[in-house]
């Protein structure tokens, strides 16, 4: 004859057994790799994590005072058999309609509340840790691409790199000195960085502590040029890059690209075509050579990002500085040219941009 169940009695402790399962509830669980089973009643589970305590099992459930004194049962970890099996045992009693240990179950969940924590605690950190290698990783990357177009030893510009700004921590404005150019991107930094060791201007540092470091970072003389008058060595046009490196260093490409045009007769100049040269750029032995197309770029945008420092203010004044040396003596070919060949970039881009709206809606 099976025997009737009793009513459950008043209590301040009521399992809501449609709930679904808390966020601690499931941790539990993770912890005892599933072998036991907690609901969202079960946050009383006779363990906790620092010392491992738990309840000892009782036989009769009527004795409250003597299943009190028994628990005091010890699981060391979640993989041991007979502590679990005594966990199971325990689950098994808490769970009971009438049976409650308000003390100890209080207990229990303020030490899982606090492992709770400890583990959220470590989680961030690593996570932090992993932010912080993938953000130094990026400034590796940048430099080592922009290594590549001045023939430079990657491994040694990346080191002088971290040493010099422990590990990215500085802000390269400590090494460029430089007030208008914008170092908080990591592309633009690498870039600039990279570009003014070749260059030897605008770098906070005792060249003569590092003129012979210098001189061991280039390992290579070959210079690579321009393929069919206009595209770089990975496939892209010039114009491409240049509009990239624009803006990085927050210029108008269309204004950049038609200086450019104007010095080299819409790069068909020997200078542009062997040199690298894309802006007429000289110093007192003649005109400068790049290793490659994107250093011209990168050499002749940059170049001009530094006249901001003239606060020019119309084109009129740049003529003057940039072709003669001095703000009062434009030049008025110069300056019809420029505006002639940014009028013809604009009408060239908005074609470009029209045909790519009717191809998009035809597809």
């Amino acid at each position: 004859m099976s025997k009737k169940r009793r009513k459950r009695k008043n209590s301040n402790y009521q399992i809501e057994k449609k709930e679904p399962p808390k966020k601690k509830d499931i941790f539990l669980q993770k912890l005892l790799k599933n072998r036991v089973q907690i609901t969202s009643g079960a946050l009383a589970l006779a363990f906790t994590i620092t010392g491992c305590q738990a309840i000892k099992t009782f036989k009769q459930k009527q004795v409250e005072k003597q299943a009190e004194e028994q628990a005091s049962i010890t699981i060391k970890t979640p993989n041991n058999r007979s502590s679990l099996k005594e966990a199971e045992s325990c689950y098994s009693i808490f769970n009971h309609e009438e049976f409650l240990f308000p003390e100890i179950k209080e207990k229990i969940v303020e030490d899982v509340d606090d492992f709770y924590q400890e583990e959220i605690r470590k989680e961030q950190e690593e996570i932090c840790k992993q932010q912080e290698i993938e953000r130094q990783a990026t400034y590796d990357e940048y430099l080592s691409i922009y290594c590549q177009y001045f023939n430079f030893d990657e491994l040694k510009v990346i080191a002088l790199a971290r040493q010099l700004t422990h590990n990215y921590e500085l802000s390269f404005d400590a090494i460029i000195d430089n007030e208008h150019y914008n170092l908080d991107n990591p592309e633009n930094a690498c870039m600039l960085f990279v570009y003014h060791l070749y260059n030897k201007k605008y770098l906070s540092l005792e060249k003569d502590k590092y003129s012979d470091y210098f001189k061991s970072l280039t390992i290579s003389d070959e210079i690579v040029t321009l393929q069919n008058g206009i595209y770089l060595p990975d496939g892209r046009t010039y114009t491409e890059f240049l509009n990239q490196v624009c803006d990085l260093l927050e210029m108008d490409h269309t204004y950049i690209t038609a200086i450019s045009y104007t010095e080299t007769g819409r790069l068909s100049s020997n200078l542009a075509q062997t040199q690298n040269n894309f802006g007429g750029l000289r110093n007192k032995n003649g005109f400068l050579s790049y290793p490659s197309p994107e250093a011209g770029v990168i050499a002749f945008c940059t170049n001009l990002k530094n006249y901001e420092r003239y606060n020019l203010k119309s084109i009129e004044q740049l003529s003057g500085v940039y072709v003669h040396g001095k703000r009062s003596e434009k030049s008025d070919t110069w300056i019809k040219n420029v505006r002639a060949f940014q009028k013809q970039i604009s009408e060239e881009e908005s074609v470009e941009k029209e045909n790519k709206q009717t191809l998009t809606l035809e597809m």
